[in-house]
């Protein structure tokens, strides 16, 4: 049973595949995503519309998610 509030299948799949070394990058559509990006990096998109999500929204759910993993 997942106790934390982040749902989405995709991050949720990267997070379990990431390592003691792995990087999560939160940004907004101004980043330069296509040229900025390491081969492996998995990409997921978030918002249909600007403005409806926060970048601090996304920070606090994945936080929430890795120290729930980190207390098993």
């Amino acid at each position: 049973m997942l106790k934390h509030q982040l749902l989405h299948p995709q991050i949720l799949a990267a997070l379990a595949r990431a390592g003691h070394s792995s990087k999560v990058l939160i940004s907004d559509g101004n980043y330069p995503h296509w040229t900025r990006r390491g081969p492996n990096a998995e990409m997921v998109y978030l918002n249909l519309a600007p403005g409806q999500l926060l970048v601090t929204d996304v920070l606090k759910t994945l936080v929430s998610a890795i120290r729930s993993r980190l207390r098993k």
